[in-house]
């Protein structure tokens, strides 16, 4: 049998998430890349959009990154044990579609929009980043267990890190969650050989 495959440009971008999920979960994958921002044609033929990333997983082909980690996340059991701890671990998960979003307008509005992103919009997702983890004892968005949530924010965390380390200077639990989520193993041993990329 074959093994899954994930589709993205040779960079992190909306399909780092996918990778850390699979890395957590133990997953044997292809991560097949390529230069951006070209998405060759034998794959844009396989995608729903004509969009990556594109998962495929035996018979199943699942286009846009969303249904990418839910289905992993799903399939992996880190959406809790019921409806609420779905719901409630997705709400987390997907506040970093917000600011990635509100990141990307940012950067077309030219340097205003990004002084306001960074001083105002990014700080009010990290103050309830700060405040939920600091009522759950820093390790877990929700409950006592990793989950999608914590997966999903830690590699928003881990991106802004990268290129500001002092960034979350005052949010110390966002930065003691980043350091714990680092020490899991799984994630650690694919975090040591990550690819450097510029994105």
């Amino acid at each position: 049998m074959s093994l899954p495959t994930l589709y993205y440009f040779d960079a992190k971008g909306r399909a780092e998430c996918a990778r850390l999920l699979l890395a957590y979960a133990g997953v044997q994958y292809v991560d097949l890349r390529f230069p951006y921002p070209v998405i060759p044609d034998n794959v844009a033929e396989k995608t729903t959009f004509g969009q990556v990333p594109h998962y495929s997983d035996g018979d199943i082909e699942l286009s846009q990154s969303l249904a990418i980690e839910l289905y992993l996340s799903r399939k992996y059991g880190l959406l809790g044990s019921n409806a609420v701890d779905e719901a409630k671990i997705i709400s987390y998960a997907i506040s970093t579609g917000d600011i990635s979003q509100a990141f990307i307008v940012a950067q077309k509005g030219g340097p205003e929009a990004m002084e306001k992103y960074k001083n105002e919009v990014a700080p009010r997702y990290y103050r309830v980043w700060e405040k939920t983890l600091k009522e759950n004892g820093c390790k877990h968005f929700y409950g006592k267990s990793i989950t999608y949530a914590d997966i999903a924010i830690f590699s928003v965390i881990d991106y802004v890190l990268s290129k500001d380390a002092n960034r979350f200077e005052q949010f110390p639990s966002c930065l003691e969650f980043h350091r714990h989520i680092l020490e899991v193993p799984n994630l650690k041993i694919y975090l040591a050989s990550r690819k450097v990329t510029p994105f």
